[in-house]
């Protein structure tokens, strides 16, 4: 099935990401992941061969996953229980990224506990959500943020999503950006192709990656349509306006 594909404006979305939107967030941290430890039993999400995202400027169709590409029954809940997200481990955490962060860790950068997420839907038409991923620094120290945010996502039904995934460039460049205390950066949203149905395996969580080699935080995404074979576009961080 072919994907729809377009550019994303993403300038005409950082003026109003912070008004109107309720954020969410599931830190690294939380109180019952360490004890839990998911049984082979459980569908925990072992990848369905997730691609690289298309780099800025490059091919996307090179990296757009099919049905064929995807193990037998993807399409269906699984028999056995499914782990909660929040008893996920940090590496299994990690394993939901699909691509990650560009952006280099070291000094002056924010650390993975030194900032909240949340995901706003902004707005929608045929086919297409608009939205944004905000990171929100709840620290003491003003640290920096740049690059793309490294991304995954796992469904309701346990499985780690396989996204033909583009990091798209902002109109005005991408550039470090730096956090004082309570302040936000922004990365943009589109989600569009193959849309998740009512029968279909609907986003769960995010997993976000702040910076390079950090660990990965699950993020609430709100009730969204993005599935297994979605067309996810992720801009830049930038400076919330």
């Amino acid at each position: 099935m072919p994907v729809v594909r377009r550019w994303l404006p993403l300038t005409l979305m950082c003026s109003t990401l912070l008004t109107g939107c309720s954020l969410s967030s599931i830190t690294p941290e939380h109180d019952d992941r360490a004890s839990a430890s998911p049984s082979a039993s459980h569908s925990v999400g072992t990848g369905t061969g997730a691609a690289a995202a298309a780099a800025p400027g490059g091919d996307p169709s090179a990296t757009a996953p099919a049905q064929a590409d995807l193990p037998p029954g993807w399409d269906q809940p699984p028999d056995s229980p499914i782990v909660p997200d929040s008893a996920l481990t940090q590496d299994e955490v990690d394993g939901v990224l699909q691509v990650t962060a560009t952006g280099p860790d070291g000094a002056g950068v924010c650390p993975a506990d030194a900032v909240t997420y949340g995901v706003q839907q902004l707005d929608a038409a045929v086919g297409h959500r608009y939205g944004a991923l905000t990171a929100t620094n709840v620290s003491t120290t003003a640290c920096t943020v740049s690059g793309y945010p490294g991304i995954g996502g796992r469904g309701t039904w346990g499985q780690t999503f396989t996204w033909s995934l583009e990091q798209v460039p902002a109109a005005d460049g991408s550039a470090v950006v730096t956090l004082a205390p309570g302040a936000a950066a922004t990365a943009a949203l589109e989600w569009t192709g193959e849309l998740a149905g009512a029968d279909s395996e609907r986003l769960s969580v995010l997993a976000v990656q702040l910076a390079q080699g950090q660990p990965a935080t699950l993020v609430q995404p709100g009730s969204t349509d993005i599935g297994m074979l979605t067309t996810v576009q992720i801009g830049p961080w930038q400076a919330a306006g």
